[in-house]
């Protein structure tokens, strides 16, 4: 209650912008909804500006139209929520296990930076629209695509960018 209290006294003045530090902690199932919804009703007909923190990545990628990833109080990167994971200007993550290697990394090579992890192949921010033509390319260059997968959910992106730092800075 002191949640949904805290919240209701920072509307009363009508803001243009609310600041919500973890706005759904310590609410059970149902509240937790109500308040997304009534948040983005907000946003949507109030036209308010909501900055959000929370470590809770999954509601940040449901309540929110951007994400912004801070490590070591540095911003890492801004990311831009999707209500449709097909949408063509999504970005994701691809990872394609393929042999021979050599011939695959030759070929994604026009898609960009190559990487390669235990065996693995990853390219960084693609858009998705690229994906059925990365493994069309493939299958037409004699290369065998034993699998492939993407992410773009705001958790597994979230990780790929700051253990990605780690292993630079190391």
């Amino acid at each position: 209650m002191k949640q949904r209290l805290g919240i209701a006294v920072s509307l009363l003045h009508k803001p243009s912008v609310l600041i919500l530090d973890e706005p759904t902690n310590g609410l059970d199932p149902k509240g937790i909804r109500d308040l997304r919804h009534y948040l983005q009703r907000l946003a949507k007909e109030d036209g308010v500006t909501l900055l959000v923190s929370s470590h809770q990545l999954n509601e940040i990628e449901v309540l929110c139209d951007r994400a912004i990833v801070i490590k070591s109080g540095e911003v890492v990167d801004e990311i831009a929520m999707k209500e449709h994971e097909s949408d063509v200007e999504t970005l994701v993550n691809v990872r394609i296990n393929a042999e021979p290697m050599s011939k695959a990394i030759e070929v994604l090579a026009s898609y960009g930076m190559v990487s390669e992890k235990e065996g693995i192949l990853e390219l960084e921010k693609q858009p998705y629209n690229h994906v059925p033509k990365m493994v069309a390319d493939l299958v037409h260059a004699n290369v065998q695509v034993y699998g492939m997968s993407y992410q773009n959910k705001l958790e597994d992106t979230y990780f790929s960018l700051t253990e990605e730092k780690e292993v630079n800075a190391s």
